[in-house]
């Protein structure tokens, strides 16, 4: 059950998206939050069983987790193809992701659960100003660490 709702998030994600390629980053980010917002609240089940709020197995939680990685893994290969390639060296390439995707999960949950009082738009237009905040102050951390290393090299 989790890989089926782990498909049709990721699906859901790339085809809100994909139109928007030609749009700023901003706005391909908007595109798939609210595509994965739309399916989740619709459901709040599939939140509950991929998210973690559901009580789970051994197995259902490895499960789980391989999701996450996943999402975690496919937020890092976009962030390699919007910013200098060199930026991946820093820890942050890891660290930001993975708290994007367990912070907009724990997010989504919430509000998909009834315990976060906002709008549907009002969760998207968070989620997408914490995700481009996260990106454009881990991007300029990593520059300063990298060029902070590369003038000690020299």
């Amino acid at each position: 059950m989790i890989e089926s709702i782990a498909t049709e998030v990721a699906e859901a994600a790339v085809a809100g998206y994909i139109p928007l390629l030609d749009q700023p980053v901003e706005e391909q980010a908007r595109g798939a939050i609210t595509a994965v917002v739309d399916l989740l609240g619709n459901d709040p089940r599939k939140a509950l069983v991929l998210l973690g709020g559901a009580p789970t197995t051994p197995v259902a939680h490895e499960k789980r987790t391989a999701v996450i990685t996943g999402l975690t893994a496919a937020l890092i290969a976009h962030a390699r193809t919007t910013h200098d390639v060199s930026l991946e060296r820093d820890s942050l390439a890891a660290t930001a992701p993975a708290f994007v995707i367990g912070g907009t999960a724990q997010a989504i949950l919430s509000w998909a659960a009834g315990d976060l009082p906002v709008t549907r738009d009002r969760l998207v237009d968070d989620i997408t100003a914490l995700w481009m905040t996260l990106e454009h102050g881990a991007t300029e951390l990593a520059r300063s660490r990298l060029s902070d290393s590369a003038a000690d090299t020299h």
